[in-house]
């Protein structure tokens, strides 16, 4: 990435990959101990970093938001271009073609468990003459027992 010219001068360069810079960052920060004694993930920024960070205090998650703004653009120098395979695109359009077509707040029905309270158990003889199943699961029961009921036990 082609870098500001603040950030280009932290560097000493004028390109670099977001991971070079967060990575110079980083041995600044260590450098300079300007990470919090009780707290490491805050970091409480000097001239150099408040220049690039524009705050007085950041926390290490928050630093890559503040260094955005110095990224113009893709550099100049060679780098790999990873193009992805036709499968992999297809795959990619289906699912973004799923999400569309799924309405908002739409819930996805699931297939029941098979273990534990919805997996099916042999009923004993008294339980299985009165509700007119031989094997059951205890949320079947409780339904059936319901209509049962409701038809005068």
């Amino acid at each position: 990435m082609r870098l500001s010219p603040e950030l280009a001068a932290f560097m000493h360069g004028d390109e670099a990959s977001r991971p070079q810079v967060v990575k110079a960052l980083w041995a600044h920060i260590k450098s300079n101990n300007l990470q919090r004694e009780g707290d490491k993930r805050t970091i409480d920024c000097d001239s150099v970093l408040k220049g690039l960070l524009g705050q007085d205090v950041v926390t290490m998650f928050s630093m890559n938001k503040f260094i955005s703004k110095h990224f113009i653009g893709p550099g100049t120098g060679e780098g790999v271009v990873i193009q992805d395979d036709e499968e992999t695109i297809r795959k990619r359009e289906a699912k973004k073609k799923a999400r569309q077509a799924k309405p908002k707040g739409a819930k996805t029905k699931r297939a029941p468990s098979s273990s534990g309270l919805n997996k099916p158990q042999r009923l004993s003889s008294e339980m299985a003459e009165f509700i007119g199943e031989s094997e059951a699961s205890r949320p079947q029961v409780s339904a059936l027992l319901g209509v049962a009921c409701r038809r005068g036990c």
